[in-house]
């Protein structure tokens, strides 16, 4: 009988290990504001979660401005901030990949796209209308 559960368990634990890591947050791991960016290092930050869109902004620039003036990195990629919870998985609002430059030239370009997005939630109440879609989803949960 001990031969059966060590097989069962050999087997379940060789099951995790073949499955895949997910580089993504996975939904209903904490809801919130997330951010990534993606550096030529082959490292990434990962920011969140947030309780904001302003917050996870904030320190998603943090994060590449650090890669970029303390790591001496070029950001080559960023998905800006973006919510996300166990019910809707909005996932990122923005991806942009940046060819390779310089560290500053793609921290310089990264901030704009940002701001820009920042410009644009502003302008179509984005907060308004993911405020409303949170209201749904609490709704639907009976909270």
């Amino acid at each position: 009988m001990h031969s059966i559960h060590r097989i069962s368990l050999f087997l379940s634990l060789a099951a995790c290990a073949c499955t895949p890591a997910l580089a993504d947050n996975v939904p209903g791991t904490g809801a919130g504001y997330y951010g990534e960016a993606e550096y030529d290092s082959g490292q990434g930050s990962v920011v969140g979660p947030y309780a904001t869109w302003n917050e996870c902004n904030q320190a998603l620039q943090n994060a590449i401005d650090n890669a970029v003036n303390n790591f001496g990195w070029s950001v080559v990629s960023i998905d800006g901030c973006g919510y996300s919870s166990g019910l809707l998985n909005h996932g990122h609002d923005i991806h942009v990949e940046l060819a390779a430059l310089s560290p500053a030239d793609s921290g310089a370009i990264a901030h704009a796209v940002l701001d820009e997005q920042r410009r644009v939630r502003t302008f179509y109440r984005a907060d308004e209308y993911e405020a409303r879609l949170r209201m749904i989803e609490k709704a639907v949960r009976g909270k």
